[in-house]
């Protein structure tokens, strides 16, 4: 059976750290297609830096931290059948030890030293300390801010929705009986946008209220993408939370996934048959600008957004794949 292992993750992954490099080329990008609303949280958690000098740094961390969210196989254990040392950034890591030595105690002995202090003392980042800082300092005003963010953003999504034309007809707020509907925005508006890729309906893995679409990209693996939990996605009155998966996964396996947490047990019997693709968090604050939805517009809108970043990553990280599967030991135990 072809499991990928710990060892053959971090070969694959590694593939997938010069896609990272590129995020600042997709922050570039997204606007012009429509997709902008993640900007605020952008020039929010820019304005703590106090200087030319950290805005520079500022951009090369978010490099840094989309090259390793891409480069690390999430959810596998680093001692998975074979052990690897995972992609880890060296300038973020040397943060990381900047911040220990300014605390006098590594990250993990926080908690004891600075039981009050900890929510922005284990930040390594110097802006993103004194957002943390600000938040516990002057709540009152951060509060502020973060409403203020919330309401500019709202107001960005919602005139991305009317300037792409693809508002529905039912667009008014949500109700508890509108469960399938949301479903069938994800397989419409999902089919719509990545038959262009190659994707199509996966009827082996989709389930009543989990959609699945995949596209074949070697003889053992295929890559998917699913609407994430139901809990959030559909079983909300009057919202629902919109937290979709990439995945590459075993053909064989058609589990549906649940609480990922799981999967990172030594013990499951499903490590190594799947990894999630963890695009959502390499451009700051797009996960936040695109979660949330209260009309089958918006959610439209939000589906279209995730895919509009897979349509400009997704061949080179196919290619990743690709390469990854040529390349000698195909990851077979």
């Amino acid at each position: 059976m072809t499991l990928i292992t710990a060892k053959e993750g971090d070969r694959l992954c590694r593939n997938w750290i010069q896609v990272g490099a590129t995020v600042l080329d997709l922050v570039g990008e997204l606007p012009k297609r429509g997709f902008a609303a993640f900007l605020p949280w952008m020039r929010f958690e820019k304005s703590f830096c106090e200087s030319a000098e950290e805005h520079e740094l500022w951009r090369q961390c978010v490099v840094e931290r989309a090259k390793e969210r891409l480069g690390s196989p999430w959810p596998l254990l680093s001692d998975f059948r074979e052990p690897a040392s995972f992609y880890r950034s060296p300038l973020l890591l040397e943060l990381q030890h900047q911040r220990d030595r300014e605390n006098g105690v590594p990250g993990k002995e926080l908690s004891v030293k600075y039981p009050m202090e900890m929510i922005w003392r284990k930040e390594s980042e110097p802006w993103a300390r004194r957002r943390a800082r600000a938040s516990m300092e002057r709540g009152a005003w951060y509060r502020a801010q973060e409403q203020a963010l919330e309401d500019e953003k709202n107001k960005a999504v919602l005139a991305e929705v009317s300037a792409s034309g693809q508002a529905h007809a039912s667009a008014s707020d949500l109700s508890g009986f509108d469960e399938d509907h949301r479903y069938q925005c994800f397989r419409d508006v999902s089919r719509l946008v990545l038959a262009g890729c190659g994707f199509k309906p996966d009827a082996r893995r989709s389930r009543p209220h989990y959609p699945v679409l995949s596209k074949e990209l070697t003889d053992e693996w295929d890559i998917c993408w699913v609407p994430g939990e139901h809990p959030t996605f559909a079983g909300m009155l009057d919202k629902g939370h919109f937290s979709p998966r990439i995945e590459l996964r075993q053909r064989r396996f058609v589990t549906r996934i649940g609480d990922v947490t799981t999967f990172r047990l030594k013990d499951n019997k499903d490590q190594g048959r799947f990894l999630f693709v963890r695009y959502q968090d390499i451009v700051p604050g797009f996960r936040w600008a695109y979660l949330q939805f209260t009309s089958l517009s918006i959610l439209d809108h939000c589906i279209r957004a995730h895919l509009e970043i897979y349509k400009i990553i997704g061949p080179a990280l196919e290619r990743g794949v690709l390469e990854w599967a040529a390349g000698g030991d195909d990851g077979s135990r």
